[in-house]
């Protein structure tokens, strides 16, 4: 595994952005551009920050300056992280790391659920308990929250959430989040009378084709009996 960066040139920041609206994890990011999960969670929200204002931050002018001034070999690994880097990417609620995105707002927070997790564990190996403990307390917050806004989702429009999710998830088309989006009592019930009625419909339809081919057989028989009536 390749050494880790906190700088990331704007270029790459840019890449980073495009894939991410793409559809594209955190976590892949994470691993194709060699940066942990929280600096591209960071520096997306920095991006963002910057837009709005149309100026770069000071922490990204010195940022810059540091990248050329510190030899390569100072950069941390992936969670072994300097405590003035750490202290930071461990403040921001949930809530700042969360932004409008071509992403629904679901699918961000079921990701970063998963970083959370994945990081509890790999500090876990590490023997670090309390920045595994604080991950999985993350994770729980994650969790809580997507599965608050899920119920408020349904509970808002449920025609609309099942149209855009359950109902094309059951006609086999795509959907936005196929894995994630389908556990909940209105699609397990849509679901039981779709297969219901298609167990139906197929029973109906051999009863049928059995009924057809009796009569055809029957009414063939009868026309051959009376033929060879009248021969005897």
């Amino acid at each position: 595994m390749g050494r880790l960066k906190t700088y990331v040139p704007d270029s790459t920041l840019e890449e980073i952005r495009r894939l991410y609206e793409g559809g594209e994890s955190i976590r892949d990011l994470a691993k194709r551009f060699k940066l942990s999960n929280n600096i591209i969670w960071t520096r997306l929200r920095e991006m963002k920050a910057r837009r709005r204002t149309g100026e770069a931050t000071e922490q990204d002018q010195e940022e810059e300056q540091d990248a050329h001034q510190e030899p390569a070999q100072s950069e941390p690994t992936a969670l072994a992280k300097d405590e003035t880097e750490e202290s930071e990417e461990l403040e921001p609620p949930i809530s700042d790391l969360i932004f409008s995105s071509g992403k629904h707002l679901l699918l961000q927070l079921y990701d970063l659920f998963q970083d959370y997790q994945y990081n509890a564990r790999e500090y876990a190996k590490r023997g670090d308990a309390e920045k595994s403990r604080y991950y999985e307390q993350r994770a729980r917050e994650a969790g809580s929250l997507f599965q608050r806004l899920m119920d408020e989702r349904v509970a808002r429009d449920r025609a609309a959430y099942e149209r855009e999710y359950n109902l094309a998830a059951i006609d086999g088309r795509e959907t936005p989040a196929p894995a994630l989006i389908h556990a909940t009592p209105e699609y397990d019930a849509e679901l039981q009378r779709k297969r219901l009625a298609e167990a139906r419909e197929a029973e109906e339809n051999r009863r049928e084709r059995i009924r057809t081919t009796t009569s055809a057989a029957i009414q063939g028989y009868g026309h051959k009996a009376k033929q060879l009536s009248s021969i005897l």
